[in-house]
């Protein structure tokens, strides 16, 4: 671009002197025609506009620097912007003493998770984009303080290790001891058939699952023994109910009346508890009511004896008291 502005630049310099020369004529001109030179009027181009016109090389140079450096500043400004927007902000972090900023450090490799059981380049790897790893400038430090983050972080790890072992053995225990299929009869195969394959039976090592195992199962017949001892009085008290309401039972009733009575009753039959109540209790059950029948037999009977003793006496001394001297008051009038 710039030799062709040198090469218009020379052509414009050139122009004064063809103008100021005489126009030639074909060569069958004549000489009638040829006029002096004196009295022709040459055309002339002023000079004036000719070098207004004509731009000084130096010029057109300083003015292609000037843009050519400006398009090269707004396209750097357009690169700064469009790496400001694909690099996130990172966070300035300021330590006004040494043990604020090793604390730093440390807090930095528990942030990104690095284990106890990983070597200084694999946690470099980790943690050298983060601002905090420059936080201890000499790499010593840095090498110090991962150091002594592994001892504690393998403490961690360990009872981090064992609270969760723990916690598994709990929640299984609680799984089998609330699952409606297990009881305390239950064998051991059994159940790992029925839960191996689920993950709270299989995330607990065989041996502590054993002695889980066998402790669900005396928690079990503990339950079952206390539940049944429950539900025996709950059924021994809702019989009684039943046979004291029952007007067709006397104390002259027997058992085998009284449980096609049972059987009749709607309360008995819509009740599958009492139905499956043993057989033992329901007949021991029958026997009191019917004892307390006689009981209340007795003492009517009792009660009639004495009522009737009572009438016996009190017509006995009507029938002793004195009669009044009617007739001797009769004879003394006559």
């Amino acid at each position: 671009a710039l030799i062709k502005q040198e090469e218009e630049a020379g052509k414009q310099h050139d122009i004064p002197s063809v103008a100021s020369s005489p126009v030639p004529s074909s060569a069958t001109t004549t000489e009638a025609d040829i006029t002096p030179i004196e009295e022709q009027e040459p055309m002339l181009v002023a000079p004036t506009e000719i070098i207004d016109t004509v731009v000084p090389l130096e010029d057109v140079v300083l003015q292609q620097e000037e843009i050519t450096s400006s398009d090269a500043g707004k396209k750097e400004e357009e690169e700064e912007e469009e790496e400001e927007k694909m690099e996130p902000k990172k966070k300035l972090y300021n330590w006004s003493t040494k043990e604020e900023a090793k604390q730093a450090f440390k807090q930095l490799l528990k942030d990104k998770g690095v284990p106890s059981n990983i070597p200084w380049e694999q946690a470099m790897k980790m943690i050298i984009n983060d601002p905090r790893y420059s936080a201890l400038p000499k790499l010593s430090e840095k090498k110090q303080a991962f150091n002594a983050y592994k001892a504690q972080r393998e403490k961690e790890e360990k009872e981090e290790a064992r609270l969760k072992a723990k916690e598994a053995k709990e929640k299984l225990q609680r799984y089998l001891e609330q699952h409606e299929k297990m009881t305390s009869t239950t064998r051991y195969r059994k159940a790992e058939q029925m839960f191996g394959e689920y993950e709270v039976w299989s995330v607990v090592p065989d041996r502590d699952r054993k002695e889980i195992y066998d402790d669900v199962l005396f928690f079990l017949a503990k339950k079952e023994k206390e539940q049944a001892k429950q539900l025996r009085k709950r059924n021994i008290q809702a019989l009684k109910n039943i046979l004291d309401n029952m007007s067709n039972v006397s104390f002259q009733t027997t058992w085998s009346e009284a449980q096609h009575y049972l059987m009749d009753n709607p309360t008995f039959a819509e009740d599958e508890d009492l139905q499956n109540m043993d057989k033992e209790d329901a007949l021991i059950c029958f026997e009191e009511h019917i004892r307390v029948l006689e009981k209340e037999e007795e003492e009517e009977k009792e009660k009639t004896r004495v009522r009737e003793k009572r009438q016996e006496r009190k017509n006995r001394e009507a029938f002793q008291a004195p009669r009044p001297l009617t007739c001797l008051n009769f004879m003394w009038r006559t």
